[in-house]
């Protein structure tokens, strides 16, 4: 029979054989894929020979080959899998989805997933995964008739099976969940009080306090209610162990006054400073100790008085500048000066 989209098995035993590969894993889902009748080819162009394979036992479906005069192998590892062999079709099963053999491997590739950690990576290696698809053939039944009942897998190890039994077959990440391990976050601020969030629930534990988190990244959100100023950060809670974090939330304040004339600015008069309707001294003052957030900041010069919303921040000091000018009073006679306004 002569079809366009067929491979002829010997130019693939060639192609495959050319691979200059150090490790290599050769999967064939195929009627008829195994040693006779495709394996031969195969090993032949690598200067090999088929000696036997086992039927029963430890070593079932595991062949063993021979080198032949002037081998080609030089030190190449070759883990050839076939689904059946060489008198026996490859059973297709809509109940399954796949081939038998293509399920076995998937099927194994699942369970082994759910035996790992999510947050790991496993090795199966060509022994193992072998072992498994050749158990799940046995096991799983279709209409009452195992797997194997139609065919059987055959493992053809090149050079032997000692070289590859341990090769990489694929590496897999985990989807096993396991149970996080606590860990505690210690939280010292200066001032007290203040109100905790993690990952934006609200806790009812205020700083300075210890809390118990499970393993991981957390946001940790700040609050004072006073000035409503909210400080976050993110934390690694490690299991068993506490992590300490210390923050300031007072800022820096600096308020200074400048006259303004024609454009040209010069030291400015002491003004009175309030904060949040406090007096707090004069201008040119420095305050170290301004709690983080907003503030109602209010400065007053003879008659004149200037008020501003202004945010304090511990990281980032506030400098504030009035420049004062005084207005010339309209004369209401012609010997009348008049008293000039300050306006900011």
């Amino acid at each position: 029979m002569n079809n366009e989209t067929f491979i002829n098995r010997a130019w693939l035993a060639r192609q495959l054989s050319s691979i200059n590969a150090k490790s290599m894993v050769i999967i064939l889902d195929s009627c008829y894929s195994g040693t006779k009748d495709f394996g031969d080819l195969f090993i032949e162009n690598l200067g090999y020979e088929i000696r036997s394979f086992g039927i029963t036992g430890a070593s079932r479906g595991v062949a063993v080959v021979q080198k032949r005069q002037g081998s080609l192998l030089a030190g190449r590892r070759i883990a050839y899998i076939a689904s059946s062999r060489e008198d026996q079709p490859s059973a297709e099963y809509s109940e399954l989805r796949h081939g038998a053999l293509s399920y076995c491997i998937f099927e194994n590739i699942k369970r082994a997933q759910r035996e790992v950690y999510d947050n790991e990576r496993a090795r199966v290696s060509v022994s193992g995964i072998y072992a498994n698809i050749t158990k799940l053939f046995r096991e799983v039944k279709i209409q009452g008739r195992s797997l194997d009942a139609i065919h059987q897998p055959l493992l053809l190890p090149i050079p032997d099976y000692d070289a590859v039994e341990d090769m990489e077959f694929l590496s897999i990440q985990g989807v096993k969940r396991r149970e996080l391990q606590k860990g505690i976050l210690e939280i010292r601020t200066d001032p007290v009080g203040a109100e905790v969030a993690v990952d934006g629930v609200s806790r009812k534990e205020l700083t300075n306090c210890s809390i118990e988190l499970s393993e991981g990244k957390h946001h940790i959100e700040l609050f004072l209610p006073a000035t409503g100023y909210r400080y976050s950060f993110t934390v690694d809670i490690k299991p068993s162990q506490a992590v300490a974090r210390n923050i300031d939330l007072y800022g820096v304040l600096e308020v200074q006054s400048f006259w303004q004339e024609k454009g040209r600015k010069t030291p400015g008069p002491m003004l009175d400073v309030l904060l949040n309707g406090i007096p707090v001294g004069k201008s040119g003052l420095r305050l170290n100790n301004v709690l983080a957030g907003t503030h109602l900041l209010e400065v007053r010069y003879e008659n004149a008085k200037k008020q501003r919303q202004i945010e304090i921040r511990p990281d980032s000091p506030l400098h504030v500048n009035y420049s004062v000018i005084r207005e010339e009073a309209p004369k209401l006679k012609k010997d009348d000066k008049g008293v000039g306004n300050v306006v900011f």
